[in-house]
This record gives C-alpha cells, sequence and structure tokens, in this order.
C-alpha cells in the first residue's frame, strides 16, 4: 500500500528517487527496501535493507517529512534494547512514549 500511495506522490510531484542508495540515507518517499513492523496514525517504524553500514537500522517514517529524520537505532536489537530498558525503568521509549499501567494493563502514554 506505500508503495502504491508514493509512488503516485511521486509521480505527481514529479520527483525522481535516487538509485543506489544506502541504508539509513534519506530518500524522501518508499521503497520496496523499507520493511514496515509497525505503525500508528500515518507513522511507521521499518526496517531499512539497503545495503550498507548501516543495513538493518530502524527508521521511522512519517507521513508528512517521509524518512528525513533518519534511523532512530541502529538495528531491530537494539530497539528492543531501548523499549526492555523504559519498561523497567519507566522512561520514555523513543523520545515520546511513557509506560504505564491503567487498570493492570500496560498502556502507552504519548509525553513530548
Amino acid at each position: 500500500m506505500e508503495l502504491d500511495v508514493y509512488a503516485e506522490t511521486n509521480e505527481i510531484e514529479e520527483y525522481e528517487p535516487p538509485e543506489g542508495t544506502t541504508a539509513g540515507t534519506a530518500v524522501f518517499t518508499y521503497t520496496p527496501e523499507f520493511i514496515p513492523f509497525a505503525g500508528l496514525d500515518g507513522y511507521l517504524l521499518f526496517v531499512d535493507t539497503r545495503p550498507g553500514d548501516l543495513y538493518g537500522c530502524v527508521t521511522e517514517f512519517d507521513k508528512v517529512n517521509a524518512d528525513d529524520a533518519g534511523p532512530r537505532w541502529v538495528s531491530l536489537s537494539a530497539m528492543l534494547t531501548d523499549h526492555a530498558d523504559s519498561l523497567e525503568t519507566s522512561s520514555k521509549f523513543g523520545k515520546y512514549w511513557k509506560p504505564t499501567v491503567v487498570d493492570g494493563q500496560l498502556d502507552w502514554k504519548y509525553a513530548p
């Protein structure tokens, strides 16, 4: 779905994605090498499977700035380590999400 949406957007905006880019490099569109695994409200986390030193990095893709923010974690395991640390210490995960318990269930509160 993302590939279809961004192919249409690229055509409308007359944007030609650069070829030969490496993992972690912004391309400002969605590519087949981006493997999404989580999403909410137009934001996705994906593993970048393009070649390069940052192969496997986790990057946020948002509906406004695409992949412009760059990699958030160097790997999925680094992201999961931060996630576990957040749960153990009640610290923020991914800059904005704080784990809480509501009625005995885990809940993530947006906390900028």
